[in-house]
C-alpha cells in the first residue's frame, strides 16, 4: 500500500469515528483533507449536513 493510500484510509476512519461522514450516510457533512507534511493531515469540515442536520 502506498503512502497516499494510507492517508486516505486514515482519513476515512477518522471521519467515520467522529460522525463527520459516517460510512452509511451519503448526506453527511462536506469535508476536505490536505496532507501538509509527511506526518501531518489537515481536515476542514462543515458542521451542518447537506440535508440540514
Amino acid at each position: 500500500m502506498e503512502l497516499d493510500d494510507n492517508w486516505f484510509e486514515l482519513t476515512g476512519e477518522f471521519l467515520n469515528a467522529t460522525d463527520i461522514q459516517p460510512d452509511a450516510d451519503p448526506a453527511a457533512c462536506r469535508w476536505v483533507a490536505r496532507r501538509n507534511q509527511a506526518s501531518g493531515l489537515d481536515i476542514v469540515a462543515t458542521l451542518i449536513c447537506r440535508d440540514g442536520r
